[in-house]
């Protein structure tokens, strides 16, 4: 992970870590804890859909909007079904980004065309590797994601044991 240095994080993404402040499962430290590890990206169209929900963990001032500058291929994730805040990761650079989403149908999209897409839960798993989130974090945040939907069985049982390999 030590060459991966920026996150983009779609607004789906955005509306989890607030949810997980408000529960107590994640705290605004762990959010300035991504801000210091990582450059935080995201488009214009992302920020709108931020503001609109209103949305308080992000750290406005210390986030890249990064306009869309491939047009056409924000055009074409449109045309495949996808929103404009969505179909804008397409039209940027994501070359050594971490794409951060919770949308299945999108993440999928992503990895056909080798976006690094994955779901928060995996990037913590991540983090623990890189000692960023200690193993019990993990393994609590796991346990809360699970528990309020937000993860089904099958990647909740793939982190719990990756977890445990981790020394």
């Amino acid at each position: 992970m030590s060459s991966i240095s920026k996150l983009i994080i779609d607004t789906g993404t955005w509306t989890k870590l607030d949810t997980l402040v408000i529960d107590g499962a994640i705290s605004k430290e762990f959010i300035e804890l991504l801000y210091e590890q990582f450059d935080i990206i995201i488009t214009p169209e992302i920020e709108i859909e931020i503001e609109y929900y209103n949305i308080s963990s992000w750290i406005k001032n210390q986030t890249f909007v990064i306009p869309v500058k491939y047009i056409e291929a924000k055009k074409k994730a449109e045309r495949d079904g996808f929103d404009e805040a969505d179909a804008s990761i397409f039209g940027i650079d994501t070359r050594d980004c971490i794409i951060l989403s919770e949308d299945r149908p999108l993440i999928k999209y992503g990895s056909i065309s080798l976006m690094n897409f994955m779901y928060f839960a995996e990037f913590l798993l991540l983090l623990c590797e890189s000692s960023l989130v200690s193993k019990n974090n993990l393994y609590d945040l796991n346990k809360h994601l699970y528990s309020i939907r937000n993860i089904g069985k099958k990647l909740f049982k793939d982190i719990k044991q990756k977890t445990h390999l981790i020394t």
